[in-house]
């Protein structure tokens, strides 16, 4: 939920978006699965996090 509060992040912009048309708890675990495919990559591939940009 933390990520999801992040005042203009990515995930914050995603699960407002997926709550609006899913509902909070789906939107919710929508971003908890971006975020361990997130960090599944950082640490696989050993790169820092660099926030992804969405075309507003």
């Amino acid at each position: 939920m933390a990520a999801a509060r992040t005042n203009q992040s990515f995930f914050q912009n995603r699960y407002r978006k997926l709550a609006a048309r899913r509902g909070p708890n789906r939107a919710l675990v929508a971003i908890q699965h971006s975020l361990l495919t997130a960090i599944w990559h950082i640490l696989t591939n050993q790169e820092p996090y660099r926030e992804h940009r969405a075309a507003a």
